[in-house]
């Protein structure tokens, strides 16, 4: 009995069984399908532009705002030795801020001794390689403004200015 329960299941091993063949209705509804969505997509775009283009189109090209400026605010010269220079180099710059704010004249005299000593510290600590850089003078402007604003207040002022900078 043994024998014939093994000759079963070779015969049921050897067996392949039938694929199931997917009718040529079922694959021609998928590509319908899709070619109905991207044309469903297409048409929906379609509409959406033609009804908000004419406002993006608007905004789009209206004037910026304009940006006030409350003046501006010169802070004078000064005079810096930088690192490792023994004295032998000094670099003279003359600042001008742009005012973001109103009534900060009388702050801004109140803290320039506070201002011009902070700037001092920044410049002077740099070496003569990275003061005369060109591309460096927009990194020092950054952070010179960002020193002014700690000191003053944050959004105080809005641009830093270099009315005279120079190197001997």
């Amino acid at each position: 009995m043994e024998e014939e329960v093994i000759d079963n299941n070779e015969q049921d091993m050897g067996e392949v069984p039938k694929e199931k063949k997917g009718s040529k209705v079922a694959s021609i509804g998928k590509y319908f399908l899709i070619l109905v969505l991207i044309t469903a997509q297409g048409v929906g775009t379609y509409y959406l532009i033609d009804l908000f283009y004419p406002k993006v189109y608007a905004k789009m090209n209206a004037e910026p705002p304009v940006e006030q400026s409350y003046g501006m605010y010169d802070l004078g010269s000064i005079v810096v030795n930088p690192a490792n220079t023994n004295g032998k180099r000094i670099l003279m710059v003359e600042i001008s801020f742009e005012l973001n704010k109103e009534g900060l004249y009388p702050i801004l005299e109140g803290l320039e001794p506070k201002i011009k000593q902070q700037i001092n510290d920044y410049l002077s600590a740099m070496n003569t390689q990275q003061l005369i850089n060109v591309y460096d003078r927009d990194v020092i402007r950054a952070n010179l403004k960002d020193l002014v604003n700690s000191v003053v207040g944050e959004n105080s002022v809005r641009d830093l200015f270099f009315v005279r900078y120079v190197m001997q």
